[in-house]
């Protein structure tokens, strides 16, 4: 609801999934070939800068990149994921922070 107008329906748990903008896994390694992660099929982008890497995309990511990294000999102590929350929803669909 926006000022009294619904902008979209579903469960919360849906609105993440289809409003959200999917998932990232953040980790650091001085390793820069990473071109390897970007071949599984639910990675939609990397970014590396300097030392810190960022993995877009969606379903099991952090499970999928975590068992990557251990397969190329790379342990990351900084491994953890990030997922949009209903407040940064409702930022995407109305433009604007939620009002008190």
């Amino acid at each position: 609801m926006d000022n009294g107008r619904a902008v979209a329906l579903n469960t919360p748990q849906g609105l993440i999934t289809t409003h959200g903008g999917g998932i990232r896994v953040i980790f650091s390694t001085e390793q820069s070939d990473l071109s390897w992660l970007e071949r599984i099929p639910q990675v939609s982008r990397v970014t590396k800068r300097g030392p810190r890497v960022e993995v877009d995309g969606s379903g099991p990511l952090l499970a999928l990149v975590a068992a990557s990294l251990v397969e190329h000999g790379i342990t990351p102590s900084d491994l953890r994921m990030e997922q949009p929350t209903l407040e940064d929803v409702f930022l995407k669909l109305t433009g604007h922070t939620v009002r008190s």
